[in-house]
């Protein structure tokens, strides 16, 4: 089953500088986040604040869910199980 991401809540991670967002693979959770960096290199901006992350994400929100959704796909996941979108992976998009 494809991983469906819902695309309404999303948090700022202040411990670890992310935003952080939930998909679902049939019953399963599945935690999603996207960088600083890589939301930087989408907005080609720097987002100062929590809330300025939180609008270059939900103005990108649909190009990160693509990546998190290949990457899901790939078995691509970080260290802790989750899905992590990075600069790496929406640049040279």
């Amino acid at each position: 089953m494809p991983l469906e991401i819902e695309c309404t809540r999303a948090v700022y991670d202040d411990e670890r500088d992310i935003v952080a967002f939930m998909g679902m693979d049939g019953a399963r959770m599945v935690r999603c986040s996207v960088t600083r960096e890589a939301l930087y290199a989408l907005a080609a901006r720097r987002a100062q604040t929590a809330r300025e992350m939180l609008e270059a994400y939900r103005l990108h929100a649909d190009r990160i869910h693509q990546v998190a959704v290949r990457k899901y796909e790939r078995r691509q996941f970080d260290l802790d199980g989750s899905v992590l979108v990075i600069q790496r992976d929406v640049a040279g998009e």
